[in-house]
């Protein structure tokens, strides 16, 4: 296992089949939240959306669910190390998750492929992780299940699918209200996709400016910013 420390030095617990990489801190950056919102974090892997977010100062209750044990025993440990009195971590399949209450927010970084697809990970920790029996639609399912009236949903998928995408979040009663897209540079296509939905809105769909990795050779200060981290460290 490995500590990667983040900007304002919370503590994410990986290994090498729960790394964290540029997605989920740019979910995280995506998300909008009002003191004493509730958060329900799905597929959350080893945590990095809850626990990017505790880091730049979310504070309300926060519930990480995931199906994989290895997931939860990582983010157990980040509870553990950091103290965190707000985070609770249920090993459970999202397609039988029903709360007993509803939520402000609830974020997905969610399966990007089906079972029945070819593009899927070599690696079967990662292949479950980006496409699980829990398919995108069955994410959105359990959203219109926990989520408040009034609630905001927050996702990530690849760009190139946002088609398949829109249609689910459709077919789900959940509309997209922002949308905004992430390039390596501005020449390249987008490669992600960061969505913000509700239940039945009726808002006009806002589009924000593109996030763009490298402008003239020359890293943006705001995707550093969203995913400065520390030096980690290994441990047992």
């Amino acid at each position: 296992m490995k500590q990667e420390i983040l900007k304002n030095m919370t503590v994410v617990v990986t290994d090498s089949d729960f790394l964290i990489d540029s997605d989920g801190p740019l979910l995280a950056s995506f998300v909008k939240h009002k003191v004493g919102n509730q958060l329900l974090d799905l597929c959350t892997g080893n945590g990095i959306v809850p626990l990017w977010l505790i880091d730049r100062g979310f504070s309300g209750e926060v519930v990480a669910l995931d199906i994989q044990q290895q997931a939860v025993s990582l983010l157990k440990a980040s509870v553990k190390i950091n103290r965190l009195n707000n985070l609770l971590v249920i090993q459970q399949d999202l397609r039988g998750y029903v709360s007993e209450q509803k939520y402000d927010i609830i974020c997905c970084n969610p399966p990007y492929f089906d079972l029945d697809t070819t593009l899927q990970s070599p690696n079967p920790k990662r292949r479950i992780s980006r496409s699980s029996g829990s398919t995108i639609k069955q994410v959105t399912d359990c959203v219109t299940r926990n989520l408040k009236a009034d609630g905001r949903f927050y996702c990530c998928f690849p760009a190139s699918r946002m088609k398949h995408l829109f249609s689910v979040l459709y077919s789900s009663c959940l509309n997209p209200t922002r949308i905004q897209l992430v390039r390596y540079t501005e020449t390249h296509k987008p490669w992600l996709l960061l969505l913000e939905s509700a239940i039945g809105s009726k808002e006009n769909l806002q589009l924000l400016p593109d996030i763009i990795v490298e402008r003239n050779g020359h890293r943006n200060p705001y995707f550093d910013d969203i995913y400065r981290m520390g030096l980690g460290e290994d441990s047992e």
